[in-house]
């Protein structure tokens, strides 16, 4: 096998964790994470983004959304603030998701010293 693509080359650890430890992890970190409303559940004036998503397929509209994100939080927040002012611009309704990211990005922009 060519070096390049021995598994000590493309996965240079010597052992991966165990995943069953990591899913146990990730539960356990979950349920420290309380979900609360967002500016776009306040902004639409709905319980959940399922009520938004029925009011829109109502009216014969259909909501689409996307992940973006840099590994830079500034970086991140100027892209989604861009797709979110040309979404609109264009007459559509910006995603959720964008909104939930910058106002989380927001948050730990302002809890940073």
């Amino acid at each position: 096998m060519a070096e390049g693509l021995s598994r000590a080359a493309i996965l240079p650890e010597p052992a991966l964790p165990d995943a069953a430890a990591l899913i146990d992890e990730g539960r356990r970190l979950a349920a420290t994470a309380p979900v609360g409303r967002s500016a776009f559940l306040d902004h639409y004036g709905v319980a959940r983004v399922v009520d938004y998503k029925r009011r829109r397929a109502a009216e014969g509209r259909v909501m689409l959304n996307a992940h973006i994100g840099f590994r830079d939080a500034a970086k991140t927040r100027g892209a989604l603030a861009t797709i979110r002012e040309r979404v609109a611009a264009a007459g559509a309704t910006p995603c959720r998701r964008i909104e939930d990211l910058l106002a989380g990005l927001a948050a730990i922009a302002r809890s940073r010293p």
